[in-house]
Order: structure tokens, then sequence, then C-alpha cells
């Protein structure tokens, strides 16, 4: 059992201690750690009872061994592959809430575990009426974070811990401590679920982003460094870079120890001159084996983004910036979120900010390079941004098009394309439907091989993305050796 849930304590109290675990999951790395993070999150509904902590053992019809296998660590002093947990009945939340300690964090299996283990009163309310309303915890492979996975309609949002919580992340957690006592299942769950929209996240990051813009700009202007347009050209590249950098470190592919974003000590023109410049443009921009300097462990880019262009004065020292720019910049603002670069798609989103926030700025601040209204200007320059819901039909239907043309005027088709690119993934049988897939997999690889794919407009690459999600799952619906899992 539990110790007692204090209904007296202060979210702060909660917040500070979730702050100490999660330090202590970065540093030592352990499951029980994660636990304890679980149990002090489920605290912010305000169960009045004591947790019964139990077993709940997976049928073999529900999970394969083998998949089981694959998919969980066994949870320390626990037979079964998770620990799970029944909120007392009496305090009429209704609530179970299950910790996974997983050995891949991917989409796909935590896909599985929300949906294959047990069944989900908020998946659907008349089928599972009697069922309690779940969330899931997963601990990484490394358990030094913890993410959360909320369900509805078969659609996931998840939201990871590390290190320490981030404003936003308080800002959810108020949103369940405020949650009434006495909300019924279905109240509760849209609050839950409303907490994960990812919406009003991207709006509070490019407001800043676009803060960030503006106060650039006019200062460049205010001293009469460079004009309008160009000042907002010059702007909008550094903003970009900046970003698309963030992303590259959250994948550990810009050298740490070159201090590359250590704005400390250093005016903002100095930082820019002496860190960023040289990362743009004598890293990034430069072929390892033509570098001078040390670093010859971050890769070369050669997409032309950090190819100097005519104001950024490279190597000039002729662009300044406001003070503590870059300190804001970087730990008043970057630092504050979560980075992800597994790009979200309709069914799957994580609470962070993903490439396709590239996409949103690149298509605003472009906008704003125009004396024209925002609309005529992304007319003019082709800069649209376009929904994933929208990103992902289009994407699907198109290769449904192309595999159709490929399979003929076979009778079956339909059902087979139905399978292979419309069946929800916690539906789909590895054994059973890629055996009804199996008289068609070579002709439906060999199409997959040769399949050529171009986006002429590319942007932020949501397309590309998009359809190369949809192809790795086709991909492993049809050969087990394709498997992201294996």
């Amino acid at each position: 059992m539990l110790s007692k849930i204090n209904n007296n304590i202060s979210i702060q109290e909660i917040f500070a201690s979730i702050d100490i675990s999660l330090k202590e999951a970065a540093e030592i790395k352990t499951f029980e750690t994660c636990q304890l993070i679980a149990e002090r999150l489920v605290a912010l509904l305000k169960i009045p009872d004591e947790i019964n902590r139990t077993e709940l053992l997976i049928s073999d019809k529900v999970l394969q061994k083998r998949d089981n296998d694959a998919w969980t660590h066994k949870a320390p002093k626990y037979s079964d592959r998770k620990a799970y947990y029944q909120l007392a009945k009496e305090n009429e939340r209704n609530i179970d809430f299950k910790l996974f300690w997983a050995k891949k964090s991917n989409r796909r299996t935590i896909s599985n575990l929300v949906h294959r283990v047990t069944s989900n009163y908020e998946d659907d309310e008349l089928l599972y009426a009697d069922e309690n309303l779940g969330i899931d915890f997963i601990v990484p492979d490394k358990a030094d974070r913890l993410i959360i996975a909320l369900s509805s309609n078969y659609k996931i949002r998840t939201l990871e811990l590390h290190k320490a919580l981030t404003n936003t992340q308080k800002q959810i957690f108020e949103k369940w401590y405020k949650s009434p006592e006495d909300a019924n299942k279905k109240t509760l769950h849209q609050i839950l679920w409303d907490s994960f929209d990812i919406h009003p996240l991207n709006k509070e990051f490019y407001r800043n982003i676009a803060e960030l813009f503006t106060r650039e700009v006019q200062h460049l202007l205010s001293h009469k460094i460079l004009d309008e347009q160009a000042a907002k050209q010059f702007t909008t590249r550094l903003i970009g870079r900046i970003i698309f950098c963030w992303f590259l470190r959250k994948k550990n592919i810009i050298a740490e120890e070159f201090n590359y974003f250590d704005a400390k000590n250093l005016s903002a023109t100095e930082f820019y001159n002496k860190k960023l410049e040289v990362l743009f443009f004598d890293i990034l921009n430069t072929p390892q084996n033509e570098r001078n300097n040390l670093d010859r462990k971050t890769p070369f880019l050669n997409g032309g983004l950090f190819e100097p262009r005519k104001h950024d004065y490279y190597r000039e020292k002729k662009v300044f910036f406001p003070d503590d720019y870059f300190i804001d910049f970087f730990y008043d603002f970057l630092d504050k979120y979560n980075f992800t670069t597994d790009e979200s798609s309709s069914d799957f989103q994580q609470v962070a900010i993903d490439p396709e926030m590239l996409g949103r700025i690149f298509e605003n601040l472009l906008a704003e390079q125009s004396n024209e209204t925002g609309e005529q200007a992304r007319k003019a320059k082709g800069a649209f941004y376009t929904p994933r819901e929208i990103v992902d039909y289009m994407c699907r239907e198109s290769l449904r098009l192309y595999l159709a043309e490929k399979l003929g005027e076979d009778n079956r088709k339909e059902k087979i394309l139905n399978l292979l690119l419309d069946k929800k993934e916690h539906e789909f049988d590895y054994k059973n439907d890629r055996a009804k897939l199996n008289p068609y997999k070579a002709r439906l690889i060999e199409a997959l091989d040769n399949l050529k794919i171009i986006d002429p407009a590319c942007g932020s690459g949501a397309f590309p993305m998009g359809i190369l999600q949809i192809l790795v799952s086709t991909y492993a619906r049809l050969d087990g050796r394709l498997d992201p899992r294996i």
C-alpha cells in the first residue's frame, strides 16, 4: 500500500518534491525513483484515501509473450512487467494508473502499451462504460525520466518529464490539481485530455518568438545598422538557425563540450561573434576535414541553412544585439520548453515543441517581411502551414493511390490497402494480419522500394516526414524483419 496522501499538502510542495525526484532520476537512473514521481503526480488529483497497488496479469490473448518481452523490463518486486494501481473505489474517482518500464519509449511501443494491455474507458465510453479511467506512466529504458500518456478515442497525447518541471508542465498539473473532486469519469477525463492540448503551447511559444524577433529588429533599426527589410531577413535567419540547432542538440548532434550556447560572461554581440557565428558558418557549414576549429565531431550540414548571406556580415562584426538578448533567448525562454525531434501526428501528439514549429515560424515571420498584409505575403512567397491532420490524410491517400495502381485489378486490393494503411496500430495483429498480407508482400515491398517522392515546396519538411512515418509503419506490417521494435 502507498502511504496516505495528505489532502492538505499544497501544490507548490508537490511540485518541489517532484523536482527533487526528477533531478535524482536524471542522476541515479532507477525505476523506483520514477515510480515515486508517478505516485506524486497522482497526488495532484487529491485522492483522499490510500491507493491499492496490485498486479495485473496480461492475458496471452491480449498480448503475446514475445511482445511483452520485447516491450518491457520486469518491474522490480513484481512478477508482472508493470506496476498496476487502482485507486480505492470509495473515493469515487474511478481511476487506474499503470507504470511500465519500457525497453523503447517510441510512439509504437507507447501506443501498444496504452491500447493493447487493458481496455480503456476513455477510448470507448459505451463499450467500456464499467472500466476505470486510465493514466499510463512509461519509464524509459535508462529510467532517467518519466513519460505520461493519456488516451481518447484511440488517440494518444504524451508529456515527458526530465530533470525539472517546466513552467508549461506546472500549468498543466495545476489543471489536474484544480479538477473538481466530485467530477465524474467523463468530466475528469476531459479535464486531463484538454490539459495535454498542444495548441496553447505552440501559441505561447510562437508569441515569445515574435517578441524576440521584434526586439532584435527594432534594435537594428534604432541603431541604423540595417534597413527594415534586411533587419527582418537577418533576424528571421538567426531565429530559424537557433531553433534548428536546438533540435540538433536534442539528438546530440552538436558537440556540447565546445559550449556553443554558453552565453554567460559575454555581451550579446561578443557571444554571437565568438560562439554562434563559429557554429553556424565555421562548423555546420564547413566539412570536418576543412575546419581550423578543434570541433571535428559536429557534422557538416550541406542544406544551405548555414550558408552566410549578404546581411549576415560574416567575420565583419557589424551586427549588434540588445543587452542580454541571448541570455533571455536561451535560459529564460528555450530552456523552459521540452523539445522533441519525433514529429507528432494526428493520432499521437507530444506536449513538446517539435519540428513542425519551424514551419510555423517560417510562415509567420516570412509574412512580417512584407509591407503587404500577412495573407498577401504568404501567397507571394508560397509560405503556408498545413495542419497535421491534412498532412496525414494527403500522405496516406497518395500512397494508397500509388499502391492501388501497383495491385492492378485484384478484387481484394481495397481490403488489403485498408488492412495495410487504415487499421489502427493497437488493432493490427502482427501474426494473423501479416499472414493475410503475405501473398501480396513481394509485390508491395517492391513497389515501396521503387517509390519516389518529391515535395518541391518542402518548407519545414512536414510532408516528407509525414510520408516517412507512414512508410515505416507500412514496411513493418509487411515484414517482421523491418519492424522497428526488433
